[in-house]
């Protein structure tokens, strides 16, 4: 037989049946009762902010364009305004304001401002004809530093560089000329130069005006040492010296316990020697003048010798010495020469004072007054040999017998 469960027993009375059954439904009431009194009380539902409304904005138009791109361009590289490469200066044939084409040797060096940094150089010839010597005024006029200046180391038995010839080239029908031997720059640094009228004593009449330029100008320097070097300079100008009168020089030579002695030429320029002679070998009179006539003009000579920097190679006084029958005809020819090239100045001592504040020294004593001296005083005449001995001894260093062979 199947037992049964014990809650439908059938041997049981129905009333503690139904008792049990009261207690199991009210059991089950308190545990439903006591589950929900520990259970924690549900946070309250949160309120949900409200969504933000959206306000579209216009976008109101404007002026400003919007931005562009701007390519960087470099810089465009200002041009020298003044060319300092001789290859970049250009020469031109010479001519009046007729237009007439006058043939020589030369042209015109434009732009003018190339020749700007020969002015100190122009300045440095007046200073040297009036009482200084080239070691004083390459000072003044700060060109103490150029290569050729080895004779500020004089004291150390090093001279200066000397250009001893050069060649100008030929120009259509007119030949090639050869210059040698130019005067001063081969005399000791030291030595101080009068050039003055032998009349007046004064050198302010003088005239300085733009001659010409040539280019690629062979010449011989010599270093005073024995040694020669064949040099071409780029270009090479010559100024014309306008003078009344003949010249006179006068020179104070140093001697070595540090006085000053000096040595005098009466009629430098024209010299009497060269005056009329015949060898073609030193130029047979050619261009040369005579002495005696009212006024002169000779031609010097300046080399560019690069880097911006140019030299003086000395004075013509004897193949381009050129005579004028009258003062007013001098006058004329610094006219006709001025007009090729106006923009440039005629330079005279009044410019070198108002450029370089230069004032010409006064001339110790005309030429005859030392001449006089010398007769009177025998020591006179002796101390003025002894300077010329050291004078000439300065100059033999560059003689041809005395090159290395």
């Amino acid at each position: 037989m199947n037992p049964q469960p014990l809650l439908f027993h059938p041997n049981r009375p129905a009333q503690p049946r139904r008792a049990l059954i009261f207690c199991l439904v009210l059991a089950v009431l308190l545990t439903a009762y006591g589950c929900a009194a520990v259970s924690p009380t549900p946070p309250p539902a949160e309120t949900a902010a409200p969504a933000p409304t959206f306000t579209p904005t216009l976008a109101v138009p404007t002026n400003t364009p919007a931005p562009t791109f701007t390519p960087t361009i470099p810089p465009t590289p200002t041009p020298d305004p003044c060319p300092s490469q001789p290859e970049r200066w250009t020469l031109n044939l010479q001519k009046d304001a007729s237009g007439n084409i006058y043939r020589n040797n030369y042209r015109l060096l434009t732009p003018t401002c190339a020749y700007d940094n020969l002015m100190p150089w122009l300045a440095f010839t007046m200073a040297i004809q009036n009482g200084y010597s080239a070691e004083e005024a390459a000072h003044l006029l700060g060109l103490q530093d150029h290569p050729y200046f080895n004779g500020f180391r004089y004291n150390e038995g090093i001279p200066q560089k000397y250009v001893m010839w050069f060649h100008l080239q030929a120009e259509e029908s007119i030949p090639k000329r050869i210059l040698w031997y130019l005067d001063t720059m081969q005399y000791p640094l030291t030595s101080r130069f009068w050039v003055y009228n032998d009349q007046t004593g004064d050198y302010t009449p003088n005239k300085f005006v733009m001659h010409g330029c040539t280019p690629n100008v062979k010449a011989g320097l010599r270093d005073g040492l024995g040694s020669e070097e064949i040099v071409y300079f780029p270009m090479v100008c010559s100024i014309l010296k306008f003078f009344p009168g003949a010249q006179d020089r006068y020179v104070l030579h140093k001697l070595p316990d540090g006085s000053e002695v000096p040595n005098v030429q009466k009629g430098y320029i024209p010299h009497p020697d060269w005056a009329f002679n015949d060898d073609p070998a030193i130029g047979g009179g050619h261009n040369y003048a005579e002495p005696g006539q009212p006024a002169y003009a000779t031609l010097l000579f300046y080399a560019y010798t690069g880097n911006g920097q140019w030299w003086y190679l000395g004075e013509d006084d004897r193949f381009e010495l050129r005579g004028f029958i009258s003062v007013e005809s001098m006058k004329n020819n610094i006219e006709f020469f001025h007009e090729f090239q106006p923009e440039l100045p005629v330079w005279d001592i009044q410019w070198l004072k108002d450029t370089y504040g230069i004032e010409p020294r006064p001339l110790p004593e005309r030429v005859e007054d030392y001449i006089a001296r010398g007769t009177a005083d025998p020591s006179v005449a002796e101390k003025g040999m002894q300077a010329f001995r050291i004078a000439a001894e300065q100059r033999s260093r560059y003689n041809e017998d005395k090159l290395k062979k």
